[in-house]
């Protein structure tokens, strides 16, 4: 029996490798893969792997107020558009990581203090020229990444101490100060943690 199309007609013979050739089909592996994208620079076979690595915009963080700032227009929908607005995402996602510039220390955005929301949005004025009817995108932006990063620490380093607290916080992520990443642990570990 052939393989149907999407409207149910069966397909045409397909010449190839793949119907002559049982052993050369291809296969589903649920192993690593040599093209799957990780922090190291070794693959799993030990060979010698050139990764990316993080964004880091060094540029725009060091930018002293005198170089020339992108332009960031709000279309319709108050979302980002023009020449800066990749960049104004890939930004935020570079200020969440900074060390030391936004708190972890908060369960839920609704209980970040509208100061530190406030000094998130001054920054990005710093850096780019943006409409003021972005704001509200930035914010809902940064939320998001915000709460990404929190789940991208808590799968690489506290998972694989799960109910092992002292372990869990020696296992401190570069990018947080150990008395925050105390307090995550100590959530995480919580009744409260747990039922979320």
């Amino acid at each position: 029996m052939w393989p149907l199309t999407r409207r149910g007609r069966p397909r045409g013979r397909v010449e190839g490798p793949t119907l002559s050739n049982p052993s050369s089909s291809h296969s589903i592996s649920t192993g690593p893969t040599s093209d799957r994208a990780h922090d190291g620079s070794t693959s799993d076979s030990g060979i010698q792997k050139n990764v990316r690595g993080r964004t880091r915009l060094e540029g725009l963080w060091n930018n002293d107020g005198n170089s020339k700032k992108k332009v960031v227009l709000a279309n319709s929908r108050g979302q980002p558009v023009g020449d800066g607005a990749r960049e104004l995402g890939q930004f935020l996602g570079t200020m969440v990581r900074r060390p030391r510039f936004f708190s972890f220390r908060y369960t839920d955005w609704r209980h970040v203090p509208q100061e530190d929301k406030e000094k998130v949005w001054q920054r990005v004025q710093d850096v780019f020229v943006i409409d003021i009817n972005l704001k509200e995108w930035v914010l809902q932006s940064f939320n998001k990444k915000w709460k990404d990063f929190k789940c991208q620490l808590k799968k690489a380093n506290y998972n694989p101490f799960k109910g092992d607290q002292v372990g869990a916080k020696r296992n401190r992520p570069l990018e947080l100060e150990q008395v925050e990443w105390n307090w995550l642990v100590d959530f995480w570990e919580s009744d409260a943690g747990k039922m979320r």
